[in-house]
This record gives C-alpha cells, structure tokens and sequence, in this order.
C-alpha cells in the first residue's frame, strides 16, 4: 500500500517539474481520409419497387457533403451535406430484369474524397399495371389487371368512394389477375379501385387507377307501331347490368299502371290490349336490377288514329268490271270494304279484299251510258275507318274513228282505225258493193287497230268498209265509212341498156303492188308481140340475149295478179347500131401508137410517138393524167387484168409498169436490146410478154425479174398475145406466127401464109381461132389445126391492128387506110366501114362490156365509136 502511495506522488512530483520547464513543440497528427461505405442494398442484391439506399461515412474531421452514384450519373437529388445518408430509389419504371450499378462519394473538411467499393444490383420491376373493370354490377365488380412479378407472394385490392381514402377490400394470390369484389353498390355512385403486388419483404407501386360509375337508366323511348290490339315499344338500354325492364301504361297521362315485364337486356316490347280509335295512350319504361330500380325513361304517348284511304280512283271500267285504285294509309287494317251506288246516294257492299290492298276488281254488269259510284273503307278486328272520297263514272262505248284503207289488192283490203273504247271484247268489220247493203265480213280481238279482209276482189269495182266495236253486252256505233276501188297499174319506162353484141338489159318501173308476176313480149320487125318470158314479181330488170344484129326489136311489158292483168307498158324499139362517132380525144402531139380500155371501161390508157402515155376519162373525154418517163416512143401499152396496173413498152428499149390509181411508176424492166414493139400481160397478171428484135421476154409482173427469154423469129416481133386460158402465147413476125408453150416457153407450132409483117395478131374469146393483120389483109387460124380457116380482104394498106368482140361474132381491124373495119367472123363480110380518121389507124380496142371502139392514129388523136344497141325514137 505504502508502496503504491510512493509511486503516485513521485509521479506527481514528475509532472510539475515538467510543466515548469521550457515547453517543447508537439508532432503534428498526419491527415486521414474519409470512410465511405454502402449499407444497403448488398452487392449483388436484387431489388424492386422502391429500394433505400443508406450510405454511412466517417471522418476525423467532420464530413461535409456525401454523393450517390446510379449508374455512373448523379442527380442533385442524390447529394447531402446532413446525416442521415438515404435515398429511396424508385425501380418501377426500369426495364425488368436490368442490371444497374451504385457507389458513393465523401468530402471531408480537408478536402479530402473518398469512394465507396462498387454495389452490384439486378433491378425487377413487379407492379402491376392495365388495371381495368371488365364487369360491374350492384352486386359485384371485376377487376382484371396485368402481373409484371416473377416473385410476388400475392396482391393486395384497394378500393375508395372518394378518390382520397381507400381501404384493402381484398388479397388475392401470386399469379392472380383477375378478382371479383362483391358487394352492395350504390347506384350513380363512383367507385375507385388500385392494386399493388406484395412480397415477403415489400410491395409494389400501386397500379394504375380505375374507376366505375355504375349506371342503371333507359332512355329515347318510341312507338315504332301501333294498331288496335298492340303497341309496339322501342327504347335505348344504358344499363349493363339490369336483371329486366318493367313497362308502365296510362289512359289519362297521370295514373300509371304496370302493363308488362321484359327480360335483361332488351331494347322492345309489344304491349297487347285492346287500343280505343282517337284515344291518347302513354307510356314510360324503368330498368330494375337485384338492388334497384332506374328512373324512367321519357313519356311516349301516342294517339290511335285509323286514317281512311284515299285518292280512290276508277281505273278502268268494262260491261262487266270497274278496276279501282287507292292509297291505303292504315298501318293495322285487317282489310276493306269497297261499296257501291247506281244512284250516288245510297251505297251497298260490293267486295272486301285483304290487308295491305291498294286496287281491287269489282265484277258485275254495268249498263251503257249509267254513272256508278264507288267509295272504300279500311276496317280493323275492333274498328272500321272513315270512308275514303267518292268516285263516279259513267259508262260509255265510244265508237272506232279514223278508218283509212291502207292497201287492197285484188285479194286482201288493209283496213286501219283508231281504237276509242276501253271495254271492248272485239270489233265486227262489214263490206258493201253498193254502199247501203253491208255484212259481216271478219271480226278482231279487242284493241285490235288493223286487219286484212281476204276475198276476191273485182277490178274497178268500188267497195266500202265499216266497223264497230262490241263487248260482252253491248256493240257501239259505227266508224266512218271507208270506200275504194281496186286499180290495177301497169309498169311504165320501160327502157334498155346495151351489155354485149347479141345482149341488152330491160329495166321498167313496177307500179302495182299486187302483181305475181311480169309477162314480156317481143317483136321481130313488124311482127306481132309473142310471149317471151314471164319474170317473179318485184323484178324491175331482166336480161334479153341471142339478139340478131340485123333485126330491129320490139318489146313491151305487163304485170299479172292471180285474177287479172294490167294494161301493157310503153313499146321499147331498138335496133344493133356498129361504129357511130361518139367523141375525139385530142392532147398528144404526136402519132397514137396504143390504145387500150381499162378493165371496168371507164378509163383509156394510149401512148404516142410524143414519148407519154395519158389516161382518159371516156364519159367526159378529158385526160386526167399523164405519164412521163419514157425517152423513146410508146410502141404498146396494156393493162393488168385487174386493172391497176399498166405496162408500156418503149422505143427506148424498156418496158416501164406504173401504179393507175395514183399514176406512179413503179419499176423499169430492162433486158431488151431493141425497141420494144409489141406487149401483152397474161391473163392471171403474173407475167408479162414483150416483142421487140427477133425475140420474147418474159417478165415477173411482180418483181419485174425475167423469166425467160423465147427466140426464134428472124425478124421483129410486131404483135403478141396470150390464149385466153394462158396456156399459150401467140407472136406475130414477118410472114409467120408462132405458138408458145406459155409455161415452159416451148415452140408449138409455126403458122405461116401472111404475105408480110403480122402487125397485129388476136385470140377469140373462146381460143380456138387467132386472127393475124398484115398486108391488106386479115387472116383467120384455127388454133387447134394451125390451118387457115378464111381471109378477110377489104383493106387498102397494112393492118396495123386486129381485135375480137366480146363475144366473137366479130373482128374489128384499123389499118393504114385510115379506116376502122368491122367484119363478121361467121361469113368473114364487112359489117360496116368507120371513117374519120386523118392518119393510119395503128390501134384499136373493145370496150370489157362490148360497147365501144377505141381508135389510136397517126393524126394524133383518138376516137370512140358506138358499138351497140340503141332505142329507135
């Protein structure tokens, strides 16, 4: 003890002593750092909803502000210079299942920073969401909603009245989404209801807020139909939850009496009952559920009215019915009742026809010239409606008018009238011969306005016609009467137009309109008239053929009918007249080598000495165009067969093929080494044969190439001509004639036996004769034998050309005597001699139809010549 006493005052002692020594300076402390650290969440935690972050720092010297780090980023509201440090971190609008990273940050009175270790956290976002009410009613509501939670223990339901102060009205498990609160709710009254998950440890944000306004109301209340035993009701329902609907009636607007009871969710109802005319009833629906009743709906009242119909109308009326017609305006007639009066004044039941009517048929018999009236009412199972207006008419019978007679033959009168009468069943038509005396001759359905009334009717005799028209009971007065006599008219014009040499057309006017048939007589000089053919009715033309030229003709023409004939028609004379000047084309200025007619005959082509070749109009002699391109002579000239197309051969040595319609050229055939003398297309139009010095070519009339070449003569080729079949081909050189195989190109034949050159040779129609022109002479061949059948003499120099009629009866021949010859090919004597010509005739050529003579000459003109027959005045 004493011990212990020592050592206490020796230190006390001790410590005096050094305090009254000199004071020595103190080690300063060395600064610390602050020490930061996150409490809460762990690292590697999982959190959700709303999640506190507690940091703790500690400092020697005092901390002065502390910073929370969200994923690397800060926001004010994370920054505290106070104790305590925590911040509550909302995690329900992160993405679920997200990671996300935490630290803080403190600041010491020094200056000092420190930073806490790292906390990593997987953030679960478990609130619910798409709350909503998917049925309410006053007994229960059900909610539905979306669960966002893997890990949730279950839910908690809220529910308030007044959007501020709500209370849990229920728990519902993990996974539920969708509960039903039941309960008493109050009509018109707001409900709002939230939901929040719950874990062991926390809950969730609450949902989004609902609400319900539960409704229980009927409203636009209608009559949609209403009759003397039922009202039909209409109305809008805005309940969802009514268990039915009760319909209330009042006679007087006041009193409402229950009338009937519908189920849920209807929006009509027939209300049945016996309904009183002019009577205003009313009515109102209210919705009921298990706990309410609605208010009603809005007062409907409707007065029954049973309208009359109207516009009553007679649409038709016969001896036997009336047809009516009205507008029926009732929405509940069983059907009506149609009354009638013969006196306007005192009406009986007539019909009655159903519901929905609006015309009716009322039989019986009704007398000409009495009024009837009709008036019609609609009638109910408990009522009968007013009468409709009156309608009256008066029956009358009008009498057919306007009878015309529109044809009549010796068979058959045409009768037409205008109908007048409605009640008709027919019309009765009569006939008379004497204008007083008639009878019955046919009798027509009803609204007929024509008919035939066959029989055999006499020429010149006049006839008369009435009708009238009769029904069941009655007949009308009569038509007019019609009257006409029967003609018989002869045909008139009786003209001619000459088609060939031994033809001619006749053609008449057909006056008649009842003829069977048209009888033509003829007369040979003055003989009499006998029958020579009989032609069907409507014919106004028929051909004559095998005329003799050397006869003068008569003709004449009646109609004949079934019972009688016409008188005859005027007398047609006519009479076979060879080479009458027509007219002269003049226009080259040179000798006329070629002339030829165009197929149809209604043109001319001629080429000259001057180089051209023009195309005329024969009908008014003018040249419509002309054709330049030559630098020689135009030797020939022919058409194609259908022509349109035209070949010229040249002293220029070339063949030249020009379009006729537009008068353009088309190609030059060259080959010839001389002047091109002669010509001929074949009758197909394929080819084209071309004379010059002692040989043939033979061309592609398409493409123009050659074909092939015929040699053989020893002298020019003045005339060529094809067969009229095409077989052959025909040339014509210095004391002969050759025939060729046109296809091949064969020599056939020789003929020889001209005196000099064959200017000119020619085919007969039927190929079997081939007239040559030479010197003074023509001779005749047969083709078949090569031998000479006669010889033409009657010239008085070269026959330049020769050519057949149509149908061969005769040869016409132009020579250097300037004369035209046209010789008969049966007795070889000249038919007649055509003089005019100043100059050698070098061309001639026959109209396709037989009529007409083209000449060319070396007086540079042309000249066309009759060649027919012709009306004797």
């Amino acid at each position: 003890m004493k011990q212990l006493q020592f050592l206490t005052l020796s230190l006390l002692l001790f410590l005096i002593s050094c305090k009254e020594k000199t004071t020595e300076p103190k080690p300063q402390p060395i600064p610390t750092t602050p020490v930061v650290t996150i409490i809460s969440p762990q690292n590697n935690s999982s959190v959700a909803g709303s999640v506190t972050i507690e940091v703790k720092a500690t400092d020697d010297k005092g901390i002065i502000r502390v910073e929370i780090y969200i994923d690397n980023t800060l926001d004010s509201d994370r920054v505290f210079t106070n104790t305590p440090y925590k911040y509550v971190w909302d995690v329900e609008s992160l993405p679920d299942s997200s990671r996300h990273t935490i630290y803080a940050r403190a600041f010491d009175t020094d200056g000092h920073v420190s930073s806490s270790s790292l906390v990593n956290t997987t953030a679960y976002n478990f609130r619910p969401t798409d709350l909503s009410v998917t049925s309410a009613s006053d007994t229960a509501i059900t909610l539905t909603w979306q669960d966002n939670c893997r890990f949730e223990t279950g839910f908690e339901i809220e529910k308030s009245s007044n959007e501020t102060t709500y209370t849990k009205v229920k728990d519902v498990g993990t996974n539920v989404t969708m509960a039903r609160i039941e309960n008493a709710y109050s009509i018109d009254t707001i409900y709002y209801f939230r939901v929040r998950a719950k874990t062991a440890n926390t809950v969730s944000q609450y949902s989004n807020l609902v609400s319900e306004h539960l409704r229980l109301s009927v409203s636009n209340l209608t009559i949609t139909a209403m009759n003397d035993t039922t009202v039909q009701l209409q109305w809008r329902d805005s309940s969802t939850f009514e268990t039915g609907f009760e319909i209330e009636k009042s006679n007087d607007g006041i009193n409402f009496y229950f009338a009937k009871i519908v189920g849920a969710n209807s929006t009509s109802a027939s209300v049945n009952g016996i309904y009183s005319i002019d009577t205003t009833y009313r009515f109102r629906v209210r919705a009921k559920s298990t706990y309410n009743l609605s208010g009603y709906s809005n007062i409907i009242s409707r007065k029954l009215s049973f309208l009359p119909p109207t516009s009553l109308s007679i649409v038709s009326i016969s001896d036997t019915t009336v047809r009516l017609q009205w507008s029926e305006n009732s929405l509940f007639e069983t059907g009506f009742e149609i009354e009638k009066s013969n006196n306007g004044t005192t009406f009986y039941l007539a019909k009655e026809v159903s519901a929905n009517s609006t015309s009716a048929t009322v039989n019986g018999i009704y007398s000409i010239d009495t009024t009837y009236s009709f008036r019609v009412r609609a009638k109910s199972t408990h009522n009968v409606s007013s009468y409709s207006n009156t309608v009256s008419k008066r029956l009358t019978f009008s009498p057919p008018t306007n009878l015309t007679i529109t044809s009549m033959n010796e068979l058959s009168v045409q009768l037409n009238w205008q109908d007048n009468s409605t009640v008709e069943t027919g019309f009765e038509i009569e006939k008379s011969i004497d204008g007083a005396n008639f009878q019955v001759v046919n009798v027509v359905n009803a609204n007929s306005t024509s008919t035939t009334v066959s029989g055999m009717y006499s020429i010149d005799t006049i006839y008369s016609f009435r009708v009238r028209a009769k029904s069941i009971h009655n007949v009308s007065s009569y038509s007019n009467i019609i009257s006409n006599q029967i003609t018989f008219p002869a045909p008139s014009n009786l003209m001619m137009v000459s088609i060939g040499v031994t033809s001619v057309r006749l053609r008449w006017e057909d006056n008649s309109t009842f003829e069977t048939s048209f009888e033509i007589e003829r007369a040979i000089e003055n003989g009499s008239f006998v029958l020579l053919t009989t032609v069907p009715f409507n014919d106004t033309t028929h051909i004559v053929n095998d005329l003799d030229t050397s006869f003068l003709y008569r003709f004449r023409i009646r109609a004949k009918s079934t019972y009688n004939l016409s008188n005859y028609s005027n007398t047609l004379k006519i009479e076979f007249r060879t080479g009458f000047p027509m007219e002269t084309l003049t226009g080259h200025s040179s000798i006329v080598y070629s002339v030829r007619f165009k197929p149809d005959g209604n043109y001319l082509a001629s080429g000259s000495v001057d180089n051209t070749i023009k195309l005329w109009n024969v009908y008014t002699g003018t040249v419509y165009r002309t054709l330049n391109g030559h630098s020689g002579s135009v030797n020939a000239i022919a058409y194609s067969p259908d022509g349109n197309f035209l070949v010229s051969g040249s002293e220029d040595n070339t063949l030249k093929i020009w379009n006729t319609t537009t008068g353009s050229f088309l190609r030059t055939l060259i080959g010839h080494t001389a002047p091109v003398r002669s010509l001929a297309y074949s009758p197909n139009g394929n080819y084209i044969a071309s004379g010059s010095y002692q040989e043939i070519k033979i061309w592609n009339a398409t493409t123009g190439s050659l074909e092939r070449t015929l040699t053989g003569h020893n002298a020019w080729v003045h005339s060529i001509a094809y067969s009229p079949n095409g077989n052959y081909i025909a040339s014509g050189s210095y004391q002969e004639i050759k025939i060729w195989n046109a296809t091949g190109g064969g020599l056939l034949r020789i003929i020889n036996g001209n005196n000099s050159y064959v200017n000119s040779i020619a085919y007969s129609p039927d190929g079997n004769y081939i007239a040559s022109g030479s010197y003074q002479e023509i001779k005749v061949w047969n083709t078949t034998t090569g031998g000479l059948d006669r010889t033409l003499i009657g010239h008085s120099g070269y026959v330049n050309s020769v050519s057949y009629s149509s149908d061969g009866n005769y040869i016409i021949s132009g020579g250097h005597d300037n004369t035209i010859k046209i010789w008969e090919t049966m007795t070889g004597n000249i038919d007649r001699t055509l003089t005019g010509h100043n100059g050698s005739v070098y061309s001639v050529s026959l109209s396709s139809d037989g009529n007409y003579i083209s000449s060319g000459s070396g007086d540079t003109t042309i000249k066309i010549w009759g060649f027919n027959w012709s009306i004797v005045p």
